[in-house]
């Protein structure tokens, strides 16, 4: 379920709504800070040179770590565009045997570079390195410097983006109740994130949610998400009939943003409400009750500066 936020004026938010069928949720997990995949150095010659000359040799260590719960395959290593060195080739790197990295793994590879003339003239080497792999169908990569002479290499911006507070209110239900899901998008990277969508990746009720709301008086497409802020956001479900016969009712969403040319996603967990049909007690007539206590239709109410989103559903094309 595809949630595209648009203005309608005052706070009303539209939205529209796909969904995915047959979508099982099941994808990649990440680190708390966005990351799948990381590329660190440590090196033996910036700590004891604060200028470079010809002959001397920088020997760096590459540490890459998998944050994620899947083994990531297909491990590339390379030095950067944004390489700048004098000498005749770019450093080069040696790994262990197999390019294929466990979840919760790391590895150690090794690389060197010595000085050549034009360096010095620059006043400094500056080499990018970048790991690039593959966690089932999804890419990942990551990026980290070294610079030998000048000043100190700058750190990488990072963006990336987490889902924290994610939570449903009940976790059992009745034909009648309103499901309160809850969930807060936070930039946890280094950059600003503009561009957010919400998608909902995982959802077995029936019919579908129709409305949900942010706390946030700018529509989340617009939204300007600064480092370290969050936004949070309410998706609310009644329960019906219907979500008895398939005994649960499970909820998750997908956010992704945009950092310049990158773009970072996350996901919530799988958040499950157990359905099961309502008590009921017999009359003196003989007949059944009907449930003893049946919710009103959810209503989302939203504080003054907040912002409803209004969901409309449309099916993606097989």
């Amino acid at each position: 379920m595809k949630l595209s936020f648009k203005r309608a004026g005052g706070l009303l938010l539209a939205a529209t709504v796909a969904i995915v069928s047959g979508f099982a949720g099941a994808g990649i997990a990440q680190a708390d800070n966005g990351t799948v995949i990381s590329i660190s150095q440590t090196n033996d010659y910036t700590a004891t040179h604060t200028s470079i000359k010809v002959g001397d040799t920088a020997h760096i260590t590459l540490k890459v770590v998998n944050h994620g719960t899947v083994t990531i395959t297909d491990i590339i290593l390379s030095v950067d565009v944004d390489y700048e060195g004098s000498a005749a080739e770019e450093p080069d790197i040696k790994c262990p045997s197999g390019y294929t990295l466990e979840a919760g793994k790391s590895m150690e590879c090794t690389s060197e570079y010595t000085v050549v003339a034009g360096d010095v003239d620059r006043g400094y080497v500056l080499i990018p390195y970048q790991v690039v792999g593959m966690a089932g169908k999804t890419e990942v990569s990551d990026l980290t410097s070294v610079k030998l002479g000048g000043e100190p290499a700058p750190n990488p911006a990072k963006p990336a983006v987490k889902i924290v507070n994610d939570s449903v209110d009940k976790a059992t239900a009745h034909p009648g109740d309103t499901l309160t899901y809850t969930f807060t998008i936070q930039n946890s990277g280094t950059e600003a994130l503009s561009g957010l969508s919400v998608d909902i990746v995982q959802f077995t009720g029936a019919p579908e949610p129709k409305t949900a709301a942010c706390d946030s008086t700018t529509d989340v497409d617009k939204l300007t998400l600064a480092a370290g802020k969050t936004v949070t956001c309410k998706v609310t479900y009644k329960v019906t009939d219907a979500d008895v016969k398939t005994a649960t009712v499970s909820f998750q969403v997908q956010v992704s943003g945009k950092a310049g040319t990158a773009t970072v996603t996350a996901k919530s967990q799988v958040l499950t409400t157990k359905v099961t049909k309502a008590n009921v007690t017999a009359s003196t007539g003989g007949s059944v009750s009907t449930f003893a206590a049946a919710a009103a239709l959810g209503v989302l109410v939203m504080l003054a500066g907040a912002g409803v989103l209004v969901l409309a559903r449309r099916r993606q094309q097989a």
